[in-house]
């Protein structure tokens, strides 16, 4: 079996042309992300940053997407902008009223997430983001109370 080293590194051969053996290789490394690693933002770099931690989705966008799907960390710096222009209109776009739960970790972080999200007013109905203040529960209450 070929390595998914062997499958990025094919010059010349475009995501549409995949067969779908190597797609079905290959989306398993488009959903992956670093488990742990340092993290360097606006010139600061927090040492064994855990990716782990943040909890996201991860939306990956089909291989007829016209933009590189695979980056190696050679072609990510020249690319990066290329590749961010391509996709900006593949965003995922969501409303207030898609968000059925908002889970903390702890009672304590409700009144800074309030304080975030009051900030949202200006691009949403102000109902719709008051009522995601209703939708806020703790992973504590979840524990305790299902």
């Amino acid at each position: 079996m070929k390595s998914t080293k062997e499958f990025v590194l094919k010059k010349g051969v475009k995501t549409s042309e995949y067969t779908p053996e190597v797609k079905a290789h290959l989306d398993i490394v488009r959903y992956m992300k670093n488990y742990q690693s340092d993290l360097t933002r606006k010139g600061k770099t927090i040492k064994d940053y855990r990716y782990s931690d943040e909890r996201e989705w991860r939306y990956v966008p089909s291989y007829d997407t016209d933009c590189s799907m695979l980056l190696g960390s050679d072609n990510f710096k020249k690319m990066k902008e290329e590749v961010e222009v391509k996709i900006k209109p593949l965003r995922l776009e969501f409303e207030p009223n898609d968000i059925k739960y908002i889970i903390l970790s702890k009672e304590e972080e409700i009144d800074e997430f309030l304080d975030i999200l009051s900030k949202a007013k200006g691009r949403y109905a102000h109902k719709d983001v008051k009522r995601l203040n209703t939708r806020i529960i703790t992973t504590a209450q979840i524990m305790t109370d299902f």
